[in-house]
């Protein structure tokens, strides 16, 4: 329901078409994929959006073993640490704590997934979880 809200505040209030919206959020989950914090906040600033604002109308969709997800979900599986970084500033500690759609909220998932080691890179994922983890306690 928050991430409907979320598009059509973004929709309404910037004039944009339900397939600009998707391209936009097909263009960051692969900036997020690559690690490519800059193109992220290049793209973001081009469009005149705060991540805070609109990070759960974002969507990753599944791809191999990875069933899709928020981006901070979908760096967390890529290893993509400097994409982390940069969007656990960004978004509020609610939206860390945001409960996606498989039911689990997205700090849960990163946790599991470092402990089970489901991810691209174990390392970089529980950096993150321990990032994660710093923001929350806050």
């Amino acid at each position: 329901m928050k991430q409907l809200i979320a598009i059509a505040l973004f929709a309404a209030a910037f004039s944009v078409q339900a397939d600009d919206f998707a391209r936009l959020s097909e263009s960051l989950c692969e900036y997020v994929k690559n690690d490519d914090r800059t193109s992220i906040r290049k793209k973001l600033k081009t469009v005149n959006l705060e991540l805070r604002n609109t990070y759960t109308g974002f969507v990753c969709q599944p791809e191999g073993n990875f069933n899709g997800g928020s981006l901070l979900k979908t760096a967390a599986y890529y290893g993509s640490a400097e994409v982390s970084s940069f969007i656990i500033r960004k978004i509020s500690k609610e939206d860390l704590a945001y409960t996606e759609h498989d039911g689990v909220t997205t700090s849960d998932w990163i946790k599991e997934a470092s402990n089970s080691g489901n991810v691209k890179d174990v390392n970089k994922t529980k950096s993150i979880a321990a990032e994660v983890e710093e923001r929350l306690g806050e």
